[in-house]
């Protein structure tokens, strides 16, 4: 197993971190922080719970930057004692430095004001599956857009392994579209949930698609960054799986994106 470096010691890098132990996909979290005390404190108490949850992984923290290195995943999470993320400016010069002490690690961003879509599928699928009286994990709502602009692929959505629309009225589609729209920004704990499992499928080289933001790759928006269904790996990215849109999904969506 391998080790993820967790930029952050705040409540969403704390909640992954312990996630993510629990998961038993990495042998080492490192918790990354300005404030080392705190990430060496928070990772400490992540570590004495692993007899109650039955986990071994190991944890530590640090205020070095070079802790990164040799990691198999990065996540930028939130700073310990801060309410934001990092700022764009110093986010920026951050992820460029990450970018040479640990090149060949996928760089999963963790928090709502970093685009985290996560908890917004999680919603249409938990929404859905309410409507249709099915269960959640039997339940998938392809996503795509960017916030403000989400656009639902309905004609792809499916529950029970029958397409929605043969199981939901149409108004009750509409209904759930506007509670999860609603249910926009994700908090701290379903963030950290999407982001350990998005972490994990990457170390375990899982099969499992993912909606997460990436940049479009070719057409009228490439170079855009929009949220759509990925299969991620140990490099990043593995395939972009744009979903069949019908054509006013399409329109909503050529709308969000020339905005």
């Amino acid at each position: 197993m391998k080790t993820v470096a967790i930029m952050g010691a705040g409540v969403v890098a704390a909640e992954t971190a312990r996630q993510l132990a629990a998961l038993e996909v990495a042998r080492d979290i490192r918790l990354i922080d300005p404030q080392p005390s705190m990430a060496a404190g928070k990772a400490l108490d992540i570590q004495q719970a692993g007899p109650i949850g039955r986990f071994g992984t190991r944890l530590s923290g640090s205020s070095e930057l070079s802790a990164a290195a040799g990691a198999a995943v990065v996540i930028l999470a939130d700073r310990a004692g801060s309410d934001d993320v990092w700022p764009l400016e110093s986010g920026v010069d951050l992820t460029r430095r990450l970018a040479s002490i640990a090149p060949r690690a996928p760089l999963v961003f963790a928090c709502a004001g970093h685009y985290d879509l996560m908890r917004l599928a999680a919603a249409a699928r938990a929404m859905l599956a309410l409507a249709a009286g099915a269960s959640p994990s039997e339940t998938t709502v392809p996503v795509c857009g960017i916030p403000g602009g989400w656009v639902f692929a309905w004609s792809e959505a499916v529950v029970s392994g029958r397409p929605a629309s043969t199981v939901v009225q149409a108004h009750e589609l509409a209904a759930v579209e506007r509670r999860v729209r609603a249910s926009w920004p994700a908090g701290p704990y379903a963030s950290a949930s999407a982001t350990a499992r998005v972490a994990a499928a990457v170390l375990a080289r899982s099969r499992r698609r993912f909606t997460c933001f990436a940049a479009i790759e070719a057409g009228e928006w490439r170079g855009r960054i929009a949220a759509m269904p990925v299969l991620a790996g140990p490099d990043g990215i593995l395939e972009r799986q744009e979903p069949a849109l019908s054509a006013r999904e399409r329109v909503q969506l050529a709308s969000a994106l020339s905005t």
